[in-house]
């Protein structure tokens, strides 16, 4: 079973929705913990401890995204940046967006990356030069 859960301002004028298949004790623990979370625009501007977590509904596994989304769109001042329910182009572009807001850590983690994985690197790029190699002198046959 999942849970659809939101997190209320005390003026409950504005509110986090959200979805779990964990207790709703633990998924506020990690809420609470999170620091990079939506819900933690409510936290700043409320306060951790005056903000209320609510079950809305509990459904299905197979229905969470679906019901989580219908609260998303019924739900008077909601903070959630996104919807749960996205094409492939808007996840492309929210993607974007967070690689050109976030373009130094990006850079340092392909940095990271590529020295973590230098000696696989090399032997692909080997295997590519052979490869690549082949297929240009069949062409000429």
């Amino acid at each position: 079973m999942a849970t659809i859960y939101k997190i209320l301002s005390p003026c409950l004028q504005e509110c986090y929705v959200g979805s779990t298949i964990h207790k709703v004790e633990y998924r506020w623990t990690k809420h609470r913990g999170a620091k990079d979370c939506t819900s933690n625009i409510l936290f700043e501007k409320y306060g951790m401890d005056n903000c209320k977590f609510i079950v809305m509904e509990v459904c299905l596994i197979a229905e969470k995204r679906i019901k989580e989304q219908w609260w998303l769109d019924h739900s008077v001042g909601v903070v959630n940046k996104y919807g749960v329910i996205r094409s492939q182009e808007k996840k492309k572009a929210i993607q974007k967006a967070w690689n050109e807001a976030n373009i130094e850590r990006v850079k340092q983690h392909r940095k990271l990356y590529r020295e973590a994985n230098k000696e696989k690197q090399k032997q692909y790029q080997k295997l590519y030069r052979e490869l690549k190699k082949n297929l240009t002198t069949k062409k000429r046959i």
